[in-house]
């Protein structure tokens, strides 16, 4: 039976949220028609477990309209998530570690005035108790 008093929160939003917070940038967990010259998507592309700990991943891509500005922006997300662990459950699940699964890669996108580059992280996380 599920304990009532731990809940999960929609990490996808949650890591969102923390990244816009830390780094001041603009981030999205889906695309709108019209979308800023620089900007940051997050997406939960799976993971798994059982019990109290999990690993999710996370896919977090960096949109710039310059190379240069696209790695500014992807070492920002760099340091963010490498401190989320140490974050004090900001984003309302405890985040005992985060890992490097593929660093930030150049990605072509669909718009050529424009460079994108991704990255997949996977946090091992424990609910935070609600009561």
């Amino acid at each position: 039976m599920a304990d009532p008093t731990r809940r999960w929160v929609n990490l996808e939003r949650a890591v969102g949220r923390y990244l816009g917070d830390v780094t001041g940038h603009l981030v999205y967990t889906e695309s709108a028609s019209t979308m800023p010259a620089a900007y940051v998507t997050v997406e939960r592309v799976g993971g798994g477990g059982q019990g109290a700990d999990r690993d999710v991943d996370i896919e977090v891509t960096v949109t710039a309209p310059t190379r240069p500005a696209m790695w500014d922006l992807a070492a920002d997300v760099e340091s963010a998530m490498d401190a989320l662990a140490s974050a004090d459950a900001t984003t309302g699940v405890y985040v005992d570690d985060v890992a490097t699964a593929f660093g930030f890669a150049s990605d072509p996108p669909p718009d050529p005035t424009r460079r994108r580059a991704r990255a997949t992280f996977t946090l091992t996380v424990r609910p935070m108790r609600t009561a």
